[in-house]
């Protein structure tokens, strides 16, 4: 937000939109991770965590993983352009969509109506904010960088490490240990990859350390 509202208060147009698709780039690297860790191993995490079967739960809640993430990203773009009624508004439909699906399908479906409605409000939010965040700066969706190659790094990553845990780590290291192994192979493989397909530069990892620094 800083970073946007600076470049917007300066003027600098070329500035703004390189800070915006980086940290939707780093948005949905962040979300791939999340959503391929929720999508492999959902059962183990679930018993090991939480100590119960809610292993479809997270596998929905991993599949959206992605578009909560770059939500939250472009709210806080659009925040530093100084849009906030545009965002309550879109907080506002969002809220509308999950009453509907609470009211009418909840009695129903049970808590995969929840989820579902959740799926629904963010895939709206997130085209209403990309199409607004696009018309306030030159931005281009790049969909190779944001979706495709991400989404083939968690996918190769995770089957690597279910192999991994499901063939190896499991009866060696035990269930938990062996989860626990089998996670840092998944997001070491996953940040790998992330890096050979080329969506993420070693230019972007400096920046990434010096903001975290900051």
């Amino acid at each position: 937000v800083p970073a946007v509202a600076e470049a917007a208060a300066t003027g600098n147009a070329g500035r703004r939109a390189g800070t915006a698709s980086k940290a939707v780039l780093f948005a949905a690297i962040a979300g791939f991770g999340a959503a391929s860790l929720f999508v492999f191993f959902p059962n183990e995490l679930g018993q090991v965590i939480y100590k119960q079967s809610i292993g479809w739960m997270l596998t929905f809640m991993g599949v959206m993983c992605p578009l909560i993430y770059i939500q939250i990203v472009l709210a806080g773009i659009l925040n530093g352009l100084g849009m906030q009624v545009f965002i309550f508004r879109n907080s506002l439909i969002s809220s509308g969509i999950n009453i509907a699906f609470i009211y009418f399908l909840i009695p129903r479906f049970g808590l995969a109506a929840f989820i579902a409605g959740w799926l629904v409000s963010l895939i709206i939010v997130v085209a209403l904010e990309l199409h607004k965040v696009r018309e306030n700066l030159t931005l281009n969706i790049a969909f190779a960088n944001w979706f495709a190659k991400p989404a083939l790094a968690a996918l190769m990553s995770g089957v690597a490490a279910r192999v991994l845990y499901d063939q190896l780590l499991r009866e060696i290291a035990g269930n938990t240990v062996g989860l626990m192994i089998s996670v840092c192979a998944l997001l070491g493989m996953f940040m790998l990859s992330v890096m050979l397909t080329g969506c993420l530069v070693k230019e972007d990892v400096r920046r990434l350390i010096k903001i975290r620094v900051k």
